[in-house]
Order: C-alpha cells, then sequence, then structure tokens
C-alpha cells in the first residue's frame, strides 16, 4: 500500500505548530496506517495549490487529497472501516462534530493569545516578517501587547474552562473510555500545539487532564512524546 502523504505546518526544530493537523496525524496512527510527514512553511503555501485551499492538514492517499482535520478524520473512518475505529457508533461521530466546533471555538480560541507570544521564538526566519504581520492583522496586537496582556490569572481561567472535560474524563483513563478515540486526538491537538511553542505550562501535574496528558504522549511508541517540545 502507498504511503499517504501528510502535509504539515512545521516551525524551528521539526515544531509541528498546528494542532490541526495533530488530529490527522493521530487518526493516522490509530488506524495504523503508513503515513509520512511533508513539511510546510508558513510561507511555502504554494506546495498546497493541488488541493484548492491554502491550509493544513492535507493527506494524500494514492488519487485522494482530503483537507481539513475532521474531514480527513471521516475520509480514514470511511476508507478504512477494517481497521480500529475512531468513533464508537454513527450517532457519536455526529456528536463529536458539534464537539469539535466548541472545543474550537471555545477552549482552543480562547488559549490562541496566551501561547501566541511564544510561537514567535520557533518560527522559521524567513517566516517571520509574514508571521508578523498576519498575527497582527488576526489580533489587533504587536507580540509586545500580547505578552503585556497575558498573566497567570488568564491560564488559571483557562484551565478552570476544562471543567466539563475533567467531569468526562473522571473513572476513564481516555474520553473514548478504556481506549482513545477521536474525541481524546480533538482535545490532546491543542495540547500538543501549544507543547511545541510555549514553555508556559497550561497544564499542571495533579490535574486529571495532565495524567491523561501523559498516556496521550506515549500512545504509539511515543509519536506525539518524541516530538519536540516544552515539558511540564
Amino acid at each position: 500500500m502507498t504511503k499517504i502523504k501528510l502535509y504539515e505546518l512545521v516551525g524551528l526544530d521539526e515544531r509541528y505548530m498546528s494542532p490541526f493537523c495533530w488530529r490527522a496525524k493521530m487518526a493516522l496512527a490509530h488506524k495504523k496506517l503508513d503515513f509520512e510527514i511533508v513539511p510546510i512553511k508558513f510561507t511555502e503555501k504554494h506546495k498546497l495549490k493541488f488541493s484548492d485551499q491554502e491550509q493544513v492538514p492535507v493527506i494524500v492517499d494514492g488519487e485522494q487529497v482530503v483537507a481539513d482535520s475532521w474531514s480527513i478524520a471521516c475520509y480514514l473512518e470511511d476508507t478504512y472501516s477494517d481497521a480500529a475505529s475512531l468513533f464508537t457508533s454513527e450517532d457519536q461521530r455526529r456528536l463529536l462534530r458539534v464537539f469539535n466546533h466548541w472545543f474550537d471555538e471555545i477552549i482552543t480560541l480562547k488559549l490562541f493569545p496566551l501561547v501566541l507570544p511564544d510561537n514567535f521564538d520557533v518560527v522559521y526566519p524567513e517566516d517571520m516578517d509574514y508571521y508578523i504581520e498576519s498575527r497582527r492583522q488576526w489580533t489587533g496586537k504587536t507580540r509586545e501587547e500580547l505578552t503585556q496582556d497575558r498573566s497567570e490569572d488568564d491560564f488559571i481561567a483557562w484551565r478552570a474552562s476544562l471543567a466539563p472535560l475533567r467531569e468526562q474524563l473522571n473513572g476513564f483513563d481516555y474520553f473514548g473510555g478504556i481506549s482513545p478515540n477521536f474525541q481524546d486526538y480533538i482535545v490532546f491537538s491543542t495540547f500538543m500545539w501549544a507543547r511545541a511553542v510555549s514553555p508556559w505550562p497550561i497544564i499542571k501535574p495533579g490535574d486529571i487532564i495532565h495524567d491523561w496528558r501523559e498516556r496521550m504522549l506515549g500512545l504509539y511508541d511515543g509519536l506525539a512524546g518524541k516530538t519536540t517540545g516544552y515539558h511540564y
């Protein structure tokens, strides 16, 4: 079988900087599919022209081209149905589509300005001009302003917003129960993005989510844990 290609955003020292790419990568590992990473810098969007859009992740599976982490998960589930399922049922798949949107809008988006100042330290020099301008347009603030605006209180508030996830995880190793499913990868992706780009500990030991994250780092022969990132 031909290796699946995963186009993924990277920074200095092979830091994988996209949470959405992590969802696709963990889904591929879950299915035990053979894949290779095609690294993309911020200023290399032209390499995605074949996909008719400019965002990662993109996978190429033979003649099939699929973009968007949710679409990739559904494609892998339907195409490789004999492999381990990413969803416990079709009903759960529909519910996770809602969860996917909620998590991005409520959890990931609130974390974005808190770790964004640290992203500048792991961007390739040739990407820096683009990164500075695009983030200023996105947030309306400079790196210095973003740094001044954040505090430990902001991280405490963000950790508090994870309460529904702690309730779901209580008594289980994974959100999927005794083994992970795509909900685990949705949540884990944000932690992996933060781990890659920011030394600020977004989650601390003693938290049930920290224990879960440690288990996730060890999955699939340490696929995530072996990548470049900050340790806390």
